[in-house]
């Protein structure tokens, strides 16, 4: 169960996303991986180049970066949960997806996400300070629509229903269309969860 504390949607995105790169890697499969590891070995420049100071983000970067060395990613399942069971640990992950989300929105703010944001904001700089960057914000569809771009991946959310006696879900498809789902995610009203399709978990 991911934990609830507002961040909940960036921690299940990330650790799935981990946790396909681990399996990869277990199979021999280094594409992906190393897909991901260049996104993340430009992160800096990336979110420089909108705005950001390097001396307040690189805490962040440097973190995400030395993490994905062969030499620190984690070797197996057992290894990648107990690295997100470290609060302190995880959550430089988890803020530095927060970083990438609002980096890609104010690189592509003018062409693709300002006429759907609602709410009185003027730039894409008082959006991503006032709707991604604070700890506690919760994550809404454009943010969404925006981590999968960035990553390229397509992500399958869940949403179940507000009452607590209600299993009935609506599916909603996120992120690039030409990708397969990779990531998979239950909304209950205020709270992410991390879920697996049924031939996943038989296997």
């Amino acid at each position: 169960r991911i934990r609830g504390d507002g961040s909940c949607f960036f921690r299940g995105f990330i650790y799935i996303l981990m946790e396909n790169l681990v399996r990869d890697k277990s199979e021999g499969k280094e594409i992906e991986f190393n897909r991901v590891k260049e996104l993340f070995d430009k992160s800096l420049g990336y979110l420089v180049e909108v705005g950001y100071t390097a001396i307040t983000i690189e805490i962040f970067c440097e973190f995400a970066v030395e993490f994905m060395k062969e030499s620190k990613f984690p070797k197996n399942q057992e290894a990648l949960d107990k690295f997100f069971a470290d609060p302190v640990e995880s959550m430089y992950l988890v803020w530095f997806c927060r970083l990438l989300c609002a980096g890609y929105i104010k690189h592509n703010w003018a062409e693709r996400f300002q006429f759907f944001v609602t709410g009185n904001y003027a730039t894409a700089e008082d959006y991503c300070a006032k709707e991604v960057e604070p700890t506690n914000m919760e994550c809404g569809q454009l943010q969404i629509i925006a981590l999968c771009e960035y990553f390229q991946v397509r992500i399958c959310v869940e949403y179940l229903g507000a009452s607590e006696q209600s299993e009935e879900t609506n599916s909603i498809l996120l992120g690039p269309e030409e990708k397969p789902v990779s990531i998979y995610l239950l909304y209950r009203p205020g709270h992410y969860d991390v879920i697996y399709p049924k031939d996943k978990v038989s296997n």
